[in-house]
């Protein structure tokens, strides 16, 4: 989906973002939260009301799975600035720390900083 993103219908973004987060660990190629973090910023900047919701799930989601101690997800960061694709900073800043705390499987940090995200996009 990453490559043809800008072509992609908002629909197919979001059923892409609702469904990607119950995929096999093993089909994911790179970072999920990374998918769903970029896949949010194009919808955002098509103006869809609900990329907020289905990014705040999307993380909730890939966090639990990955409170699993037989979780397989990847944990390489593929991009560490995309944080910066974000027209919030201080939501860029956020999900970069969250992704330091994925990458080194520190689950209850990243819940805390999943928790600041929520607030920081409540908030808008």
């Amino acid at each position: 989906m990453q490559a043809g993103m800008e072509g992609a219908s908002s629909r197919e973004l979001k059923r892409e973002m609702r469904t990607s987060v119950r995929m096999d660990a093993g089909r994911y190629s790179t970072l999920p939260e990374s998918d769903l973090w970029r896949m949010y910023l194009e919808l955002r900047k098509r103006g869809e009301n609900d990329a907020d919701q289905l990014l705040l799930k999307g993380l909730k989601a890939m966090l639990d799975r990955r409170m699993y101690a037989a979780s397989n997800l990847p944990i390489i960061d593929p991009d560490p600035n995309e944080h910066k694709g974000s027209d919030d900073p201080y939501l860029g800043e956020l999900f970069k720390a969250y992704k330091r705390c994925v990458c080194t499987q520190r689950v209850q940090p990243a819940g805390q900083l999943l928790r600041d995200i929520e607030m920081q996009l409540i908030g808008h």
